[in-house]
């Protein structure tokens, strides 16, 4: 009874402790999304807290992705296979899945991807991983979230997605 309650109170100070242990870990970030803002001359961006908080995790994401994704292929790659018709990407990110739509095996039954990354800071990674996967011919980059599609004349609408993947 002892080692349940141990565990309950282990889950819930995890629970409260985790989510500032990431974001103190972010802070590490930093220095390189400026870097990367003045390497860019993208100035404006420091006057502007979401601009600056999209670079900060386009830097956050360049690192932590590729550790997230380190040995989960197999099992994406699987789920993926499933995807047909027009497949909305929500939250590519950099793209670093974007190779496993190329494998004939999940592109088989694809006919169109429509990646809906807000985060402009991202678009460059992107699509240079589209290009490398060489999806250009059907996988499009969207810059909004999805709560905006509705608003936008992108191509998609009500009842035009087959899959969504996140």
């Amino acid at each position: 009874k002892r080692l349940i309650l141990d565990r309950s109170l282990q889950t819930i100070v995890w629970t409260l402790v985790e989510p500032w242990y990431w974001m103190l870990y972010t802070l590490q970030f930093i220095p390189d999304a400026i870097r990367n803002i003045i390497n860019q001359r993208e100035y404006s961006t420091f006057a502007s807290p979401s601009k600056f908080q999209d670079a900060w995790f386009a830097s956050t994401w360049s690192v932590l992705g590729p550790r997230f994704a380190q040995g989960s292929e197999k099992r994406v790659t699987t789920l993926l296979s499933h995807a047909r018709g027009v497949v909305l990407d929500v939250g590519p990110g950099p793209g670093h899945w974007v190779h496993v739509y190329a494998n004939p095996g999940v592109r088989r039954g694809i006919t169109r991807i429509y990646g809906i990354e807000p985060n402009l800071s991202q678009h460059a990674a992107l699509r240079r991983r589209v290009r490398e996967a060489g999806l250009e011919d059907i996988y499009t980059i969207i810059g909004a979230g999805v709560e905006e599609l509705a608003k936008l004349d992108v191509g998609v609408g009500r009842n035009t997605v087959d899959t969504v993947v996140t």
